[in-house]
């Protein structure tokens, strides 16, 4: 009886080549794994996108606001930009979190080490979701208040003035809109991704529970 080595994303086996019932399992591996890495790919370039919108809308700020000595000021005193800071500093968290956790998927010595990927797929997407949640938590608690204007708000109320010069408020507006969207999207792409890890993660115990029964221990590869 013929045996076949399967090097997978998560792991490595030596198993029976007609234990059906394993190859399904580890074909079912590499498949979640593989979708697994696409969401991260695309939970991290939406967080870069996010990042570049919410940086664009504060430097804009940034660059037209004047002091209330002036009578025409484009912005208010009291405008709070917390909120975008917010948005803008827990993506790039979230960001950072899902290059590590692409990195481990991605280099061969760490993906072979089957504890370190399996907990990094599990532990890493839950610091994502985590940190997901609050930005966006965080976003809506301030903006909701009603004590100041925000970045969004104030660049959403006055949208439709005409502008020959920055700041375009209608263009401002339409960039924080899209970097909120973009987060909530994020936020349950990253539970999508703890999803998959958690799964990836009982599904490597169960093969590897499966083939020492029937063949002795795994054999790394």
């Amino acid at each position: 009886m013929g045996s076949e080595k399967h090097h997978g994303d998560t792991s490595s086996f030596e198993v029976d080549s007609q234990d059906h019932s394993i190859q399904k399992k580890i074909k079912t591996l590499r498949h979640d794994e593989t979708v697994r890495i696409g969401l991260l790919a695309l939970a991290t370039a939406m967080g870069i996108t996010i990042m570049g919108l919410g940086a664009d809308v504060y430097s804009v700020y940034q660059r037209t606001h004047v002091s209330h000595d002036y009578l025409l000021a484009l912005w208010p005193d009291e405008l709070n930009t917390a909120p975008t800071a917010v948005l803008v500093a827990g993506s790039a968290i979230v960001v950072l979190v899902n290059v590590i956790t692409l990195v481990v998927s991605k280099v061969e010595f760490l993906r072979s080490k089957r504890l370190f990927h399996s907990l990094t797929s599990i532990i890493a997407p839950f610091i994502g979701v985590v940190l997901a949640v609050v930005t966006v938590g965080e976003f809506w608690a301030i903006n909701a208040s009603n004590t100041d204007d925000t970045l969004l708000s104030w660049t959403c109320r006055w949208k439709t003035v005409p502008m020959g010069q920055q700041p375009y408020f209608g263009t401002l507006c339409r960039e924080n809109w899209a970097a909120v969207v973009m987060a909530i999207v994020v936020m349950v792409l990253e539970i999508g991704i703890l999803a998959l890890g958690a799964y990836q993660w009982f599904l490597e115990r169960h093969i590897v529970s499966s083939v020492r029964s029937r063949n002795g221990s795994p054999v790394m590869s």
